[in-house]
């Protein structure tokens, strides 16, 4: 991964959709941030992030837009180095597939691929798969300690994509949810509606 010369990937004027969550890659996001100093008017859309790299982002290196400010972003909206994009969660998929939201390149991190050569997107999958698909390129960071999750929703090598790039990293980051995330209402089993 260190010897990974990120710009070769990336033009002028892209716009890289960063997974969130469990699927931020740390190591791309931070070659990404590095390179956004050198290649003019990159724009990252994320989600909620998790990486301490974000601190490094200079006005316009690159520019930031996400669906709200979450995680590192909060204190870089607080800098107004955030541009939010006024849409519901639910919507981004659209948005990427109806190309409002236009998507040159993403990176993400995933499970290692199966026998058969699918990544899983482990503990989240979301937008991210459906901007996959309209992508020029797509970036990987293979996480070995990313669970494998029953999804129909997986990436494969490219049928269509100019380039996937599959790099393995060892993750010295493991996900820690804090404590009230795991023990808050959603975690407590439902009741059933009624006429259920």
């Amino acid at each position: 991964m260190a010897d990974l010369d990120i710009a070769q990937y990336l033009r002028p004027g892209d716009t890289v959709l960063i997974g969130q969550a469990a699927a931020e890659p740390p190591a791309l996001v931070e070659k990404f941030i590095e390179a956004a100093h050198a290649i003019g008017g990159l724009t990252a859309f994320c989600g909620y992030t998790l990486s301490d790299a974000w601190a490094d982002v200079s006005p316009g290196q690159p520019n930031i837009k996400a669906y709200a400010a979450h995680g590192a972003l909060r204190k870089l909206s607080a800098k107004g180095l955030v541009d939010i994009v006024p849409c519901h969660y639910r919507e981004i998929e659209d948005l990427i597939t109806t190309g409002h939201i236009r998507v040159d390149a993403v990176l993400i991190q995933v499970a290692p691929a199966d026998t058969d050569g699918y990544y899983s997107l482990g503990a989240t999958v979301d937008y991210a798969a459906v901007a996959a698909e309209q992508a020029r390129v797509v970036l990987v960071e293979v996480n070995a300690n990313m669970p494998r999750t029953s999804s129909s929703r997986s990436l494969h090598l490219p049928r269509d994509l100019c380039t996937f790039l599959a790099i393995s990293a060892p993750s010295s980051r493991s996900l820690h949810l804090p404590r009230d995330l795991c023990t808050g209402p959603a975690s407590r089993p439902r009741s059933p509606r009624p006429g259920r």
